[in-house]
Parts: structure tokens; C-alpha cells; sequence
């Protein structure tokens, strides 16, 4: 079968297609060797679209060619080739330039796509905020650094793990619920916060927003976040709410008073403080204003200054009066500034202010200290200047203005050398140039013919703020006298020197470098020894002293040394043949340049006969406090004799002769004076003395009631007193302390009825603030303490807790009242001091008792004296008391006895009688306490209108007006309620009798 003939088209497209893709083959490889997709397109359409168009053409032609010649000589048929090469050649131009066209377009989307995929991973990979991809299951497909930094995992630990694996549990529930609610429906979630946890399993805190990822068909494909780190933002906020807290607790908190008010004057803000002030609460003052809470003039005050900040703007700051609802006017420190808003414009006031009452007085005390310190400065007779450290003088005062004779302002500026010594420079003995050296007080004497004599001249360094020499104050004192009269000192030595021997004087001194003594002779006389027989030596001094007073000498001696005061003892020296005598030892210490004491001169005094009338005058004294003693208890018995008698006098005058109850009356009266006069006597002896507190030495009252003590305690109980021989002086009612002694020694006594021992003793102690810390009532101080010990049964704790309550009593029913401990406790308390007990069962128990230790010289108590006769009553009495009832009976009473009486119900009553009363007023017997006036004041009043009236004060309770800490205040007459007829007129008599010069 004969091949069929091929057509010459047919030939043309094979030979075509076939070359076209062998060059769009070369082309490939020789241009773009990378791309080798574009081998699934015609290439000659690839050539179209990624070639310039004469290349494209030139290969189109150089094919059409080839195929032409290929196609005619296989097929010979030249024109009709030409025909299929001429529409095959225009369709595929055609199809060239429309294949180029879409290509064209298609590159440009790509590399469009492409440059948006850069921008979008730039921008996916250099976002501050984490962004995460997760497929619908929730597991992490891509995240940015942003995310793996603010988490702290690798990648491998990222990718692909679930998004809930970095959530804490506490939010899967609710993330859950948010995708089903929010994601799924609308796209995307709202902004919500919730924690990631780190790596190292910490929180994070984070702001996050999930939303649903979809492909080109709108279809859910998985989900992206975008995740914010929020801890910044969380610390920033914790420290803003710290702050408002801690303003707000500052605020609050603060001691001054903070408010704002708006622009009508309301008040807006009020801290706590300022409500306090107020006394209101925080809402009763918002909306309020100062006319609301403060007097008229303070409000209007107070809204002018407001007014004045509202259109200034300035700050106002002011001291000014100030007065809370309810209490008194103080002055305050008051700073208000504007309040702005967020424009700047002023919308209120705020202001602080605080309470400076305080400080305005200690301000002016300080101006009244300085004028004080000037009128002070002027007045003193020494002559006084300040000199700066270039001896410039700068201040002096008036004393040695008038000794220059200038005026007080007239030197300043002047060097004090040229000034008062006319010297170019300052003279040697300068105390003012050693204080530029050394920076410490100096005391120089010199004579000066300018100032008139001799002079003692101390300088005394001034210094800065800090610290720094800038001058001294000068202070001479005219000595010139001192001067004179040391000289005659020196005259007369001699004189006292041959004195010595008449006085039983001797003088000695003693080395303290070399520890020698000098004696004179009269001291050998005194101590009955033999010059060569002592080596002068101080202990063999201390040989002579009597044992028992060794320890005082040596103490005294010591603290006379140590504390840069004069040395002064009396004690007991044995002589040679152990005879004993009294000598009272007085020295003064002399030093050296650098203070330190190098030497002591003195002087002995035997006082051997004077211990001996000491001794006899204590004697008398003892018997004269026995008396006291006797006397007060026959005073007070005698009290309620003359109450009976008192009344029995009263119903006598009302009762006619013939009454049978009036033979009752007068044998009542008989047999009350006949007890009266047995009282009498008492009285006559103790001469009726009041007691009142005085200095004391408590070793001088244990040995005055050694023997008394001992017979109450008996021969089965051992007594030992320790007292302490430097024992300092208190000041107490004897008698008192006595009774304080007893009462202990009587518990300690009956604490041992098998006998024991009793133990007293006295010392010096300093009780320190630890001590009174831990003993409730106690001041730190220096104090005297007697300790009473026994060897009886003791106590156990809560005996010794009740030991001093009234009543209570441990001891059989009839043995014991159970006031004795309570009235030692009141005397005790009522002295100053504190009493503790220690005391522990079978250890026996100790009482110790602290009284407050003084400093000053025994006094003597004053008599009171008694009115020796009586007379006709002529005086005319003031009687001003506010009970009606005591002012009607005592009145009653005078008139009876015939005094003028002149009655006032109040103090403001008598001075108006008084006023318009002409004739003389000789007593006032006045209430103490009263209501408008005191009786104290009411007799001050008097006192100007009537000159010589006396005051008799009576009252019920011993008031601080005229009695203070239980002692009368000295020249005042005192009548304690309640009182008889007779008492009240004894006081009356004795007063007036008193004032008239009567003996009493």
C-alpha cells in the first residue's frame, strides 16, 4: 500500500513546531538556565514574554524562514506554502503577543506578590508585638522572634506545640469559651489579657487578640494572634496605684491640715486631719463652706485670701489667727497655692496649714529672753565685753562703760588692749590670747589704773555653729576690795596663829605627790602624841583614827579629791592611851595648773566637849520629842474634851436656874474639866508643837530608838543596825519615821515568836531609769534607803502582793487590826519615797524603803505660841462661807460670845460689804474653797482695804491654796473642819492676841 503524500502545511507546522522548540530550547539555556517551568509553555511564547521584541522578532523570522525552506523543498509547493506560512505566521504572532500580554500581566502580579511578601515578613518579623500562626487544632505553625524572646523557647520546643501548653490551667476555660464565642462567630476576639508561661516558669503578663485565618476561598484554615508583653505596662501601673496610695496615706496621714475648695469656695477635699479640726465627718464638709464652720470674720478673712490666689495665681502664705468650732483662737501656719486644670486654668484652692501656737510663744519668750538677757547685761555689776578672736572689742555693758566713761557703742571696733589698757599690743598676762591657743577659760588678776583697781578677769571661749573659736566674753570683777582685805589677812595670821592655842586649833598639810603630813604642834597636842614618835605618813595618820570611823575619814577624804570640793568630817582618834575624843577635820585642796590636786591645807578642832553637850542636848531633845508625843495624843483626847465642854457652855446659857437637866449639864462640864485638867499637863509639857517635815539623818533616829526598839522585840530577837556612816540627809516627819520603824520592827517581831534575828540597816543608792522602769512610781535618782530584815516565817507571793492593803492581816483574829503595813505604806508615799518587800517562806523577809535624798541643813522648827490671858471682846469678824447652814451656827456661836459678826455667802459678796463698810475689820474667818473666789484671793483683796486684819482659814480637806503636800504654807492660821465653839474661839483668840503683841 502506496504511503500516502504529505501535505505541505502539514510539513510546515511539523518542521515549525519542531524548530521553534528546539530554539525556544536554546534559549532557555543560553538565557535563563534557572527557569525551567517555562519549558511547559511554547518557548517561543516564553522568548515573547521574557526577551526584548527584536529578539523575539528576529527569532520568528529566522524560523519562519527555515520552515519555509524546509517545507518547499520536502513538499514543493512554494505558493501554497507561502499562503500557510503567511496565516500561520499571523495567528501565531497573534497568539504571541496575547500569550506575552497575559504573561506580562501574571509577572507583574508575582512580582507584586513578592514584593508584599518581603514588606510582610519584614513587618512579621520586626514587630515589637508577638504574632503567632496556629493550624485549627491550636498547634503553633510560625511565630516571630518577638514571640520566641518574650517566651524564652527554642524552636524546636515552639513549633508545633499547642498554644494552651504555654497557657497556666486557670485559662484554658476561659480562652476555650472566648474561640466558641467571639473567634468562630465574628472572626476575631476582643482585646483581652491573660498570662504565657516562660520558659523558666515565670508569668508573663500579656494583652492578646485571636482571629481566624482563612485561604483564598474564605475558608477557616487555622487561627493567628497577635500577643502584646504587658509587664511594663502592669509595673507601671502597680507603681501609679502605689503612689496614689502612698499620696493618699501621706495625705491622710499627715499632721497639718490639707483641704481644696473650688472657685465658690466649697470645699472639695478634706483630710483627715482637717475633719479632726472640724470635728466633723468627711462628708458633712465636702460642699460646705467657711462660713459653715468658722466664726463671721475668720469666713470673710478666709474668702479673701481665697479670692486673692483665684486671680493672681500666687502663692499665699501667711501666719494667721485661727478657731476650730468649739475651741479656743490659736495661731496657724497657712500655705494655699491654685489649682489647675488640664488647660491651665484655675479651678480651686488648696491649702495646708498646722498649729503653731507653740512656736509663736516660745517666739515671743525668746524675745522677752533676749531683753531679759540685755536689762541683765546692763545690770550686772562686773564688768562685762565681748572681744572677737582679732581682739576687736564688740559688745560691752554698762558697768564698764561708766568705769570708762563713754558710751556702751563708742569701742566697738577698737582692740581692747588699746582701749582699756592704751597698749599698742596685748599686755602678757592676757587671758584672752592663752584662749586663742588653747580654746579654754582662763582667770588672770592684774591691776589697771584706767579702770581704778585690781581686778580678777576671766575669759570665757565663744565658738560657731561649728565649733569654731570666735571670740570670748570677758568678765573682771572688781577685786580691790578683796585685795585690801586679803592683805589684812595676812597682817592678822600672826594673831591667829597664837589663837590656835587658845582655840585648841591646829593647822596641817598634807603632800598628796609624796604622801607626807605636816602637822602643827597644837595638833600634835590634840591627838596626845610625840612629834618624833610620828613618820608623817597618811596611813599611820588613819592608825590614830577610831575604827569605827576609818571608813567615813578615808571616804570623805577620797570624795573631797574626786568630786573638787572642800574636805570636812568630824570623827572620833584614839589616843595613845585609848582615850577618845572628838575633832571636826576641815580642808581645802590646792592644784596644780592642770588641775590636778597636789596638796590639801586644813585644820583641826577638838570638839570633844561640844559632842559631850550635843549629846546631852539630844538627851533633852528626845525627852522634849517624847513630850510632843505625849502632848499630841493628850491634844487630840483633849479635842473631844472640849467638844463636850463646848456644848455643855451652850446649853448652860439656854437653861434657867431651878431646870433639873441643868445640875446634869454642869456635872457633865465638872467632870469634863476635871479630865481636862489631867490633859493639861501633858499639853504644858509638849507646849504644843506642830510637827512639820524637816531635814534628818535616819542613822541619828535608829540610835535614838535603840532602846525602844529593843524592848519591843525583847531578849529572844538578836538586833543588828548597819548604818552607813556617809549616809545622806532626807527631809521627813520625824515622827513619822518613827512610827514607820516601829510598825516594821513590831512585823518583823511578831514574824518570829521562837526569836531570830532583826536586822536594820541605811545606805546611799542611786536608782537608775532601768530600775525604774521595772518598779512602778519610782523617779531616777539619788536616794537614802533603811532595809528592815527579820529571820521569821516570810511570806509567799500572794501575801506579799496584799501585804500593804488596809485591813488585811495574816495574824489570829484580835492579834492584829491590819493597819500597820498601811500605815507605813501612806507615810512612806506621803514623804516622796517607795517601800518593797522581799520575802520568800522560811527566808524571813525584808523591807526596804526609799526616801528621796537632799541636800540641805537641818532647821529648827518654830513654837507656836499660845494667847496667855483673854480679855473683853471688842473685835468685829468677817465670817464669808458658802454653806448656809456652817455660816448660821458659826455666827450663832460669835454673837453668843459677843463679837461683831459681819456675814457674806461668796467672796464677791464680802468685798462689796467691805467696800461700803466704814468701820474696822480686825479678823477674817474665811471657807477656803469657794465658788467665783478662793478664800485666799478674797484675803489678798481685803488686805489693801483693811491693813492689820488677820485671816483664819477653815475648810474640810487641805487645799492647794494654802497647804501644799500636807505642810501649811508659813504665816497663814488654819482651822480644819469640822470644829467646836471653843476651838473656834481659842484659834480666834490666839490669832488676835498674836497680832496685838500679845505673849504667846
Amino acid at each position: 500500500m502506496a504511503k500516502p503524500k504529505m501535505n505541505f502545511q502539514w510539513y510546515f507546522l511539523l518542521i515549525y513546531f519542531l524548530f521553534v522548540s528546539m530554539m525556544g530550547i536554546t534559549l532557555v539555556f543560553l538565557w535563563q538556565k534557572d527557569d525551567f517551568l517555562y519549558l511547559l509553555i511554547p518557548p517561543i511564547y516564553y522568548a515573547a514574554l521574557t526577551y526584548p521584541r527584536r529578539v523575539y522578532v528576529a527569532s520568528l523570522a529566522i524560523c519562519v524562514l527555515v520552515c519555509i525552506y524546509v517545507a518547499y523543498h520536502v513538499a514543493g509547493n512554494f505558493p501554497s506554502t507561502l499562503k500557510t506560512i503567511g496565516f500561520l505566521s499571523l495567528l501565531i504572532f497573534l497568539t504571541s503577543e496575547m500569550s506575552r500580554a497575559a504573561i506580562q500581566a501574571r509577572k507583574q502580579m508575582e512580582d507584586k506578590l513578592r514584593e508584599s511578601e518581603t514588606r510582610y515578613r519584614e513587618l512579621y518579623e520586626g514587630s515589637l508585638d508577638g504574632l503567632v500562626i496556629m493550624n485549627p487544632e491550636g498547634r503553633i505553625l510560625k511565630y516571630n522572634s518577638s514571640f520566641q524572646n518574650m517566651l524564652g523557647y527554642s524552636d524546636e520546643e515552639l513549633t508545633g506545640t499547642s498554644f494552651q501548653n504555654l497557657t497556666p490551667q486557670k485559662w484554658h476555660a476561659f480562652e476555650s469559651r472566648l474561640v466558641d464565642e467571639q473567634v468562630l462567630k465574628s472572626g476575631h476576639s476582643d482585646l483581652y489579657e491573660k498570662e504565657f508561661l516562660h520558659k523558666n516558669g515565670s508569668l508573663i503578663p500579656v494583652e492578646t487578640r485571636l482571629s481566624l485565618l482563612k485561604n483564598e476561598l474564605r475558608e477557616s484554615v487555622g487561627m493567628w494572634a497577635v500577643v502584646r508583653n504587658i509587664i511594663k505596662r502592669r509595673q507601671t501601673e502597680e507603681a501609679l496605684r502605689n503612689a496614689k496610695a502612698f499620696y493618699h496615706s501621706l495625705v491622710e496621714n499627715l499632721p497639718q491640715c490639707i483641704f481644696r475648695k473650688d472657685t465658690d469656695g466649697r470645699f472639695t477635699f478634706a483630710n483627715q486631719r482637717f475633719c479632726e479640726e472640724l470635728n466633723a465627718s468627711f462628708h458633712e464638709i465636702i460642699g460646705k463652706t467657711d462660713a459653715d464652720f468658722f466664726p463671721p470674720e475668720l469666713a470673710e478673712k478666709y474668702g479673701k485670701d481665697d479670692r486673692y490666689i483665684l486671680e493672681t495665681g500666687n502663692i499665699f502664705e501667711t501666719v494667721e489667727e485661727h478657731q476650730p468650732p468649739g475651741s479656743e483662737k490659736m495661731y496657724v501656719q497657712v500655705v494655699k497655692t491654685p489649682v489647675y486644670d488640664e488647660i491651665g486654668a484655675i479651678i480651686g484652692v488648696q491649702g495646708i496649714f498646722w498649729d503653731i501656737t507653740a512656736r509663736r510663744k516660745t517666739e515671743e519668750a525668746l524675745v522677752c529672753a533676749t531683753e531679759q538677757w540685755k536689762r541683765t547685761f546692763d545690770t550686772v555689776p562686773d564688768l562685762i565685753s565681748i572681744i572677737t578672736k582679732d581682739f576687736k572689742m564688740l559688745q560691752m555693758n554698762k558697768a564698764l562703760a561708766d568705769r570708762l566713761g563713754i558710751p556702751p557703742d563708742k569701742a566697738n571696733g577698737f582692740t581692747c588692749h588699746e582701749y582699756i589698757h592704751g597698749l599698742s599690743s596685748p599686755p602678757p598676762y592676757c587671758p584672752h590670747a592663752r584662749s586663742l591657743v588653747d580654746d579654754r577659760e582662763h582667770t588672770e588678776e592684774f591691776h589697771e589704773d584706767r579702770l581704778g583697781g585690781d581686778f580678777l578677769v576671766t575669759t570665757s571661749p565663744m565658738h560657731d555653729a561649728d565649733g569654731h573659736f570666735i571670740g570670748s566674753v570677758h568678765v573682771a570683777r572688781d577685786i580691790t576690795e578683796r585685795k585690801k582685805a586679803e592683805k589684812e589677812l595676812q597682817e592678822s595670821h600672826a594673831l591667829v596663829e597664837k589663837a590656835q592655842k587658845v582655840a585648841h586649833i591646829g593647822f596641817w598639810n598634807a603632800d598628796l605627790i609624796n604622801n607626807t603630813l605636816t602637822w602643827s604642834d597644837e595638833i600634835y597636842k590634840i591627838f596626845g602624841i610625840d612629834p618624833s614618835a610620828f613618820d608623817k605618813k597618811r596611813e599611820t595618820f588613819y592608825l590614830y583614827v577610831h575604827p569605827d570611823d576609818r571608813v567615813l575619814v578615808r571616804n570623805s577624804l577620797d570624795k573631797a579629791i574626786r568630786n573638787h570640793e572642800p574636805y570636812s568630817v568630824e570623827h572620833r582618834i584614839l589616843q595613845p592611851d585609848q582615850q577618845v575624843r572628838w575633832i571636826n577635820e576641815h580642808a581645802e585642796i590646792v592644784r596644780d595648773e592642770n588641775d590636778d590636786p597636789i596638796q590639801l591645807v586644813g585644820m583641826v578642832q577638838d570638839i570633844t566637849e561640844r559632842k559631850l553637850l550635843e549629846e546631852q542636848l539630844r538627851q533633852s531633845q528626845k525627852m522634849e520629842a517624847i513630850g510632843q508625843l505625849a502632848g499630841g495624843i493628850a491634844h487630840d483626847f483633849n479635842n473631844l474634851l472640849l467638844t463636850i465642854i463646848g456644848y455643855c457652855d451652850l446649853i448652860e446659857k439656854r437653861l434657867e436656874q431651878g431646870n433639873p437637866i441643868l445640875n446634869y449639864v454642869q456635872e457633865i462640864n465638872k467632870a469634863s474639866e476635871r479630865a481636862a485638867s489631867l490633859t493639861s499637863q501633858l499639853l504644858a509639857f509638849s507646849r504644843k508643837q506642830v510637827l512639820q517635815p524637816v531635814v534628818l539623818n535616819l542613822n541619828t533616829l535608829i540610835l535614838e530608838m535603840d532602846k525602844l526598839v529593843r524592848r519591843l522585840i525583847g531578849e529572844t530577837i538578836e538586833l543588828v543596825t548597819i548604818p552607813d556612816p556617809t549616809l545622806a540627809q532626807i527631809k521627813a516627819d520625824p515622827g513619822q519615821i518613827e512610827q514607820v520603824i516601829l510598825n516594821l520592827v513590831i512585823n518583823s517581831r511578831d514574824a518570829m515568836p521562837d526569836g531570830g534575828k532583826l536586822t536594820i540597816e541605811t545606805s546611799n543608792v542611786v536608782l537608775d531609769s532601768v530600775y525604774a522602769k521595772t518598779h512602778a512610781g519610782v523617779k531616777p535618782g539619788p536616794y537614802v534607803c533603811l532595809a528592815i530584815s527579820d529571820s521569821g516565817c516570810g511570806m509567799n507571793k500572794e501575801t506579799r502582793n496584799r501585804i500593804f492593803e488596809p485591813f488585811f492581816t495574816t495574824k489570829k483574829k484580835g492579834k492584829g487590826t491590819g493597819l500597820g503595813l498601811s500605815i507605813v505604806y501612806g507615810i512612806v508615799k506621803q514623804s516622796g519615797g517607795n517601800i518593797y518587800v522581799y520575802s520568800e517562806i522560811g527566808k524571813g523577809s525584808t523591807f526596804k524603803i526609799y526616801l528621796p535624798r537632799i541636800e540641805e541643813s537641818v532647821v529648827t522648827v518654830p513654837e507656836i505660841p499660845e494667847p496667855t490671858h483673854t480679855r473683853q471682846v471688842t473685835e468685829t469678824i468677817l465670817l464669808v462661807e458658802d454653806d448656809d447652814g456652817v455660816r448660821t451656827m458659826v455666827s450663832q456661836t460669835l454673837r453668843e460670845y459677843e463679837y461683831t459678826v459681819i456675814e457674806a455667802g461668796s467672796g464677791n459678796a464680802a468685798l462689796q460689804i467691805c467696800k461700803d463698810y466704814e468701820g474696822d475689820i480686825h479678823l477674817l474667818l474665811t471657807d477656803v474653797v469657794m465658788p467665783e473666789m478662793s478664800g485666799r484671793e478674797l484675803s489678798k483683796h481685803l488686805t489693801s482695804l483693811f491693813p492689820h486684819m488677820k485671816t483664819i482659814y477653815m475648810s474640810g480637806y487641805t487645799d492647794n491654796a494654802i497647804v501644799h503636800h500636807g505642810v501649811l504654807d508659813p504665816g497663814l492660821s488654819f482651822l480644819q473642819k469640822p470644829f467646836t465653839p471653843k476651838m473656834l474661839l481659842q484659834k480666834i483668840r490666839q490669832v488676835l492676841e498674836f497680832s496685838n503683841g500679845a505673849s504667846l
